[in-house]
């Protein structure tokens, strides 16, 4: 199985948490993605994601969502177990 991929983006647009609902659904619809965790405090989303997902596909539905975005960084991959622990401690 393939690793995790983690991207990070800066999200415009957001101005509610019904827009931050809106865009983490809009998110999660895509296949292959793992997780999603958006922010509308810190306006950014990190996103999990195994191929034939990639980066691209993510930042394409923020756009079609009706938001703007900055790349912010592809993190390391991770395996499974270690986003699963990440996410416990956060």
């Amino acid at each position: 199985m393939d690793a995790l991929r983690c991207t990070k983006f800066l999200i415009f647009g957001m101005r509610s948490d019904r827009c931050r609902e809106v865009l983490t659904n809009a998110v999660r619809a895509i296949e292959g993605v793992h997780d999603a965790r958006v922010s509308l405090l810190h306006a950014r989303a990190q996103v999990w994601y195994r191929p034939p997902c990639t980066s691209a596909d993510v930042a394409w539905a923020i756009i079609a969502a009706g938001y703007g975005i900055v790349l912010a960084s592809d993190a390391p991959t991770l395996a499974e177990g270690e986003h699963r622990e990440r996410s416990k401690n956060a």
